[in-house]
């Protein structure tokens, strides 16, 4: 991905195969190019069970981040490494701990990042924001209900957005 002209986001998979989480098979570098001089701003190694990126807003900054897919557990849960961009100062940091959120999404409207892990025919709920450190907090307890029932859902994120606000 090319953040403008001069910065880019470069991805490598050094070994697919990888099936142990503590291996460190893939690197993410964020680069600046200016001529023919090249600036190493980020590098960071990690696990990673695909070769696949995504790119959606997790801070709720209107500024999609980047999301390197890091595995999948049962029941089809994928998780995800969690870099946010910084566009003003051009910088990439590392959200520590978002790799354990199975099927994580930001529900822009209250600024709540829900995490939803599928068993059987039921999904417990976690509930996170990125605070103004970048670090992963947690806002609520898990939750556990039908996936067809969104009541216990609903009573979860009423109950944060009264207590910690939007």
């Amino acid at each position: 991905m090319t953040l403008d002209s001069h910065y880019k986001l470069l991805y490598k998979v050094l070994k697919n195969d990888s099936y142990n989480e503590d291996e460190k098979n893939a690197v993410l570098s964020f680069v600046h190019t200016y001529g023919k001089k090249s600036n190493l701003i980020f590098r960071d190694s990690l696990y990673s069970r695909g070769n696949f990126i995504e790119f959606n807003d997790m801070n709720n900054d209107s500024v999609p981040d980047i999301m390197v897919f890091y595995n999948t557990g049962g029941r089809a849960n994928p998780t995800y490494h969690l870099y946010l961009r910084d566009t003003i100062r051009h910088k990439i940091t590392y959200v520590k701990g978002f790799e354990d959120l199975p099927n994580p999404e930001l529900d822009t409207a209250n600024n709540i990042i829900t995490s939803g892990g599928l068993y059987g025919e039921s999904v417990g709920w976690e509930f996170y924001r990125v605070d103004s450190h970048n670090k992963l907090l947690t806002l609520w307890h898990r939750v556990d209900g039908r996936m067809d029932d969104n009541v216990k859902y609903d009573r979860a994120v009423k109950a944060i957005l009264k207590k910690w606000g939007k």
